[in-house]
């Protein structure tokens, strides 16, 4: 391969000025914020004043079993007297 004349250089150079110029012209818009807009809570919890009295039992049906299923078994490894055994990384030589 033959060495690069000043007439290389200078194309080179031209085109690293033309993709920088190219990237300084384009404009990033920043995002809106969402300051103005309202918001509307629902659902709130009413305040309710006890009147009179409550007497009976509370009881709860319809509850769901929940089963787990494909319990994946777990292996600590090489296990000696309750402490997991580590080793110190040697560098190769």
């Amino acid at each position: 391969m033959k060495p690069l004349r000043f007439k290389d250089y200078l194309v080179v150079g031209g085109g690293i000025l033309l993709i920088a110029a190219s990237l300084s012209f384009t404009r990033v818009n920043p995002a809106d914020s969402a300051a103005d807009e309202t918001v509307r809570v629902v659902n709130t919890p009413l305040p309710v004043t006890l009147q009179g009295t409550v007497s009976g039992n509370v009881t709860i049906s319809n509850t769901p079993d929940v089963n787990v299923v494909n319990r994946p078994t777990v292996n600590l490894g090489a296990i000696d007297r309750g402490h997991v055994r580590t080793s110190t990384m040697r560098p190769r030589r």
